[in-house]
């Protein structure tokens, strides 16, 4: 069916394209398709979450941004926590956030299991993904959908 939709959008587009600036060409011509930019991301820790370690992060969707929250393992006092890259995936229309943690560089570590708490705020231009798939490390894993 996709490319279905995709042959009959190539021959619009030549149609389109035939009639020698005529007619002027839809700047997304791909039918449901909309802007969506991360425009900024933040993450905090130490955040009151009231989520335990063994708990799936919580994703909430508002006003032009995703917000997450959780309680996630990094290890001993050897890691800090991190947020990667948030990955989005325009053709699926889903965003990928990886919580998880970074070796300071240190050989010496007290062996204590350090649970942290946190905030990840991505800021988007336009409507957030339809989708939103969130890992922690060695912790939760939740996928949740954009309420409509």
């Amino acid at each position: 069916m996709a490319y279905r939709r995709e042959a009959i959008l190539s021959a619009t587009a030549a149609a389109v394209a035939s009639v020698g600036g005529c007619v002027q060409e839809p700047a997304d011509s791909t039918p449901g398709k909309r802007s969506t930019e991360e425009i900024q991301t933040t993450f905090e820790t130490g955040v009151d979450t009231a989520i335990e370690t063994a708990d799936d992060p919580i994703v909430s969707f508002k006003a032009g941004e995703i917000v997450v929250i959780g309680t996630y393992a990094i290890g001993n006092y050897c890691y800090n926590p991190t947020l990667a890259e948030p990955a989005y995936d325009e053709a699926a229309d889903r965003l990928e956030i990886r919580v998880t943690r970074e070796h300071v560089g240190s050989t010496e570590c007290e062996d204590i299991n350090q649970e942290i708490s946190y905030r990840a705020v991505v800021t988007f231009d336009g409507q957030p993904p339809e989708t939103v798939h969130v890992i922690e490390n060695d912790g939760g894993e939740t996928t949740r959908s954009r309420p409509h």
